[in-house]
């Protein structure tokens, strides 16, 4: 039986137009802000980076305060000049701020013209996607809602979503200074377990749009790209479809360098796959929009056919 899974990452949301990037909400009037005279070291390190750095990434930040930056304010006699405490407490602020954002994002129109919105449309009406996977904090029912097409009939969010006020914010498993230990994912009591991978390795169909392939991803993909770049050779009928939706060409050419540091052998991920990537913003990528869509069209009708004619094998040996 033919099973399909979908990932979406921010690259999807901002295709739709919504501003659901960390440094779109560091720039909103959602991001918390202390007015007393005891602002926590925390906040004073996010600010600082969000008036600097070009691209501002919280979880990443979060990370390099956690192991580095804050460790840089022990006193020589061991005593800490920062206050964990404070910290963590601005941080659920943060991550409450956060929530906010997105609900009130979420509330905006979208870019029903937009390759992701086409994406959405084509495969929810192939109807054979059963796993649907969002690293994003949006709902992809309301986006579904606004597109005028059915909900997908079960979505899993890795990070959690605004909608249940859920969502996730921290970083992955490492070493952490005491007192920092409930920045870890694992720590949120909205983290559970999912069965992405082997999701993954059953597909017939992998389609992945606007995931950034960087260190948050690779937990959940490096696996799944190794094993089709290391299998031995297949029959052309049973190599996967993988399609990644990406927004240029910068940003194809880094997916591919990604997946090099990953470990992959690309040269082999493309003979043992039918692999390729699709610009959103390059018009001359769609072509391949257009034949991706004509081709979940005809999967879908393949299926219907088969389905048909056993359907009657067994009703004439009845």
């Amino acid at each position: 039986m033919t099973k399909n899974i979908l990932i979406l990452g921010n690259g999807f949301d901002l295709d739709l137009g919504l501003k659901t990037k960390y440094s779109d909400f560091a720039n909103s009037s959602f991001w918390p802000c202390n007015d007393g005279d005891s602002i926590p070291h925390l906040e004073e390190y996010l600010e600082k980076k969000r008036d600097t750095e070009a691209w501002f990434d919280i979880e990443n930040e979060l990370l390099n305060y956690a192991t580095t930056e804050a460790q840089q304010r022990y006193s020589p006699f061991g005593s800490a000049k920062y206050n964990a405490t404070e910290d963590m407490a601005y941080f659920a602020k943060l991550q409450d701020a956060l929530c906010k954002y997105i609900l009130k994002q979420q509330q905006n129109e979208i870019a029903k013209k937009s390759v992701a919105s086409q994406v959405l449309r084509a495969i929810i009406n192939n109807g054979y996607f059963e796993s649907f996977y969002s690293f994003n904090y949006t709902n992809i029912n309301t986006i579904a809602k606004k597109l005028g097409i059915n909900k997908p009939k079960n979505c899993v969010y890795i990070h959690g979503n605004a909608d249940s006020n859920s969502i996730i914010l921290g970083v992955d498993e490492s070493k952490l200074l005491k007192g920092y230990e409930l920045l870890h994912k694992t720590m949120s009591p909205h983290y559970s377990s999912h069965n992405i991978f082997n999701d993954l390795s059953a597909a017939s169909e992998v389609v992945i749009f606007g995931l950034s392939f960087g260190k948050i991803d690779y937990t959940y993909l490096d696996r799944f790209f190794k094993s089709q770049s290391e299998r031995e050779p297949i029959d052309e009928k049973l190599k996967k479809h993988i399609t990644i939706f990406t927004k240029d060409e910068n940003s194809r050419v880094d997916v591919l360098n990604r997946l090099e540091a990953m470990g992959v052998n690309r040269q082999n991920l493309y003979t043992q796959s039918y692999f390729q990537i699709i610009r959103t913003n390059d018009d001359s990528d769609m072509n391949l929009l257009n034949e991706f869509k004509i081709r979940l069209r005809e999967q879908r009708k393949n299926i219907e056919t088969e389905r048909a004619l056993e359907t009657t094998a067994r009703i004439i040996r009845v």
